[in-house]
């Protein structure tokens, strides 16, 4: 087996990471240590092809991948899918349905501001948002940038979290409808960062629909909630993942190379991965 870790949670500018791809790969080769990495940007995988020929003179690996968005009883539940095929046309329309969503999503995000004093002009938003699918954090920064709230915090404190008053749910999927779109695409679908998501009830039925894994590391995640997830992971019979989740500096802090997985995990999920199911 090559030598070297991974960190299969990075997002690109293609969602909401503040990073190009080049500039995801000038990082992680800087980091000197993680030879295997997966581009999990947010409902898309346009950034995949960037990022592996950007990383292909540097001997290092990139997993095609996806966070893949669902909500339940109003909670959001991301799905991340390793070793897509991003070329998959049922794959690439589903994508293109969920884009045109978030947007209408962020209409009505940027209409419950309104209704608090805050203006935000929507075509300026997107233009901000450059590439990316439009999000929260693209949002809770252009807020900053206008002078509404003080920081980032703030802004998903009184307005953004899932639990404040301009939270809109995107409404894209349910769970299993993110776990068979990745399965169809030939994808391995793992549920990611498990403490923050708080869904611990609904692991079974996710398994009973194709669940394959947990993140059980995360950036977010305490050394005891990843114990914790382990032996959940091993309790179900599932893989397990990990990743940091950066966004490059669109956080605060440049989260990649905090957490590095054994490639024996990466090799795991690849054995997994269960191709696109025949016609």
């Amino acid at each position: 087996m090559a030598h070297g870790f991974a960190d299969l949670h990075i997002h690109t500018d293609y969602s909401d990471g503040f990073w190009s791809p080049a500039q995801v790969v000038e990082r992680v080769v800087a980091e000197g240590d993680l030879t295997v990495i997966a581009i999990t940007d947010h409902d898309i995988t346009d950034g995949v092809a960037e990022t592996l020929a950007a990383a292909a003179p540097h001997g290092i690996e990139v997993v095609p991948a996806i966070e893949a968005s669902a909500t339940t009883d109003k909670r959001p539940i991301h799905i991340l899918g390793y070793f897509v095929d991003i070329d998959d046309p049922a794959f690439l329309a589903e994508q293109e349905r969920v884009v045109g969503m978030r947007v209408e999503r962020m209409r009505k995000m940027v209409a419950k501001l309104a209704a608090y004093g805050i203006e935000v002009d929507m075509d300026e938003l997107l233009a901000f948002a450059h590439r990316g699918i439009v999000g929260r954090l693209h949002l809770a920064h252009f807020l900053v940038r206008q002078g509404a709230v003080a920081s980032l915090e703030e802004a998903f404190g009184r307005y953004l979290a899932d639990d404040r008053p301009c939270y809109v749910p995107i409404g894209s999927n349910t769970p299993k409808g993110a776990i068979e779109m990745i399965l169809q695409a030939g994808g391995v679908p793992v549920l990611a960062h498990p403490a923050t998501s708080q869904v611990d009830e609904l692991i079974p039925a996710m398994v009973r629909d194709g669940l394959r894994g947990i993140e059980v590391w995360h950036g977010a995640h305490s050394t005891e909630q990843s114990r914790y997830y382990a032996s959940l992971a091993k309790k179900h019979g599932l893989l397990v993942s990990g990743g940091s989740d950066c966004h490059g500096p669109g956080k605060g802090e440049v989260l990649i190379g905090k957490v590095k997985i054994g490639l024996e995990v990466v090799e795991a999920l690849r054995d997994a991965a269960p191709g696109k199911p025949g016609p």
